[in-house]
């Protein structure tokens, strides 16, 4: 059955997508509480969002990298895990700092630490019961400077999208609404890198074994006819679930009607019913949310293609008086629907919601 766009225009409209005056007048705007921080944090979200297409646009796209990941892509600057201590030396230079201890030692440098395995010998052999003896050499290393690279171009400073277009979906994607951190973690054999995204760029990069726990975990992204369950989620919530609001995150403004209620927070918004609070959709506003997948407003669309693959659908929406590509996908079983905007090759709308063919 084919999914027409204008039954989400009203969807759209209350979202503050469409900007459809009918919508505007229908619903009645709360106010920000009176205080001094109301309007500092929409400048601060108006500022940040410039920043981002600033830095953006003088930046160019790095291409699409889509081989897969290898053990050289954990290497940076020339080192790698297993490394020996005096070859991380003659990279680094003499460190600032050293920790010494029973099994490791860490060394520091401006912006880069890094930790280092004793050698096992028999002398002073350990034995874990169960489990194999820790890998000597290098063991993990963290970088926060933009001159140490990885092979695939990223270093500290990078931006969010450099990331997903060099290192493609990451396995994982993790947020930290009190620090507006995001990170994003990839894996290859038995090692792991993590990017740390703040204000949508690379603050660090962390480089370690994988656990043998984490082993045993690692998941697999193998495709499907439809997007599993978890890319119909946005900041920890899910679609159908009762909304609760976070300690750490303060609204910015609220809209209502008699039914329903849309709650605006840093770059996402979500539309609930009124009086009991069940999640209806959620949608992203600027580029401080990210889908579960990595994506945010204002991305190419290539980066898009890249980390959702073709659409189920496509259709042309015209709800803003300008017309705009929409890319719709389902879950299984089509009961929630997924549609990405794009105008002029670039992220202009995320909504996330139920589908309404589908409702009961």
């Amino acid at each position: 059955m084919k999914l027409r766009i204008y039954l989400l225009t009203l969807l759209l409209g209350v979202l503050g997508f469409a900007g459809c005056e009918a919508a505007e007048q229908n619903m009645r705007e709360t106010a920000l509480p009176a205080s001094a921080e109301a309007p500092a944090e929409k400048t601060i979200a108006e500022s940040h969002g410039k920043a981002a297409k600033e830095e953006t646009a003088e930046t160019p796209l790095l291409p699409i990298d889509a081989s897969p990941l290898a053990s050289d892509d954990f290497i940076l600057h020339g080192m790698a895990l297993g490394d020996r201590v005096d070859s991380l030396i003659r990279n680094m230079g003499v460190p600032d700092a050293i920790s010494r201890g029973s099994v490791s030692d860490t060394y520091t440098w401006k912006g880069f630490t890094a930790r280092v395995n004793h050698a096992v010998t028999e002398e002073s052999a350990w034995k874990v019961m169960g489990e194999k003896a820790p890998p000597t050499g290098l063991t993990e290393y963290r970088s926060e400077r933009k001159d140490l690279g990885t092979l695939r171009g990223i270093h500290a400073g990078s931006s969010r999208e450099a990331v997903l277009r060099a290192y493609g979906r990451p396995l994982r994607l993790l947020w930290d609404g009190e620090k507006r951190n995001f990170l994003l973690t990839y894996e290859a054999g038995d090692q792991e890198i993590s990017f740390t995204i703040h204000k949508n760029v690379v603050k660090s990069l962390h480089v370690s074994y994988l656990s043998e726990k984490k082993k045993k975990k690692t998941e697999t992204q193998e495709r499907h006819d439809f997007l599993p369950k978890g890319d119909f989620s946005l900041a920890g919530l899910s679609l159908g679930q009762r909304f609760k609001d976070y300690s750490f995150m303060e609204w910015e403004r609220k809209m209502m009607n008699p039914g329903e209620e849309i709650w605006y927070y840093e770059g996402y918004g979500v539309r609930m019913t009124k009086k009991e609070h069940w999640i209806m959709a959620f949608f992203l506003t600027d580029d401080r949310m990210l889908t579960p997948r990595g994506l945010a407003m204002g991305d190419d669309q290539s980066t898009a293609e890249m980390l959702y693959g073709a659409p189920q659908k496509l259709e042309m929406d015209t709800s803003t008086g300008s017309p705009r590509t929409a890319y719709v996908y389902f879950s299984q079983g089509q009961k929630e629907v997924l549609i990405l905007y794009f105008k002029n090759k670039k992220v202009d709308g995320i909504v996330c919601a139920g589908n309404p063919q589908r409702r009961k």
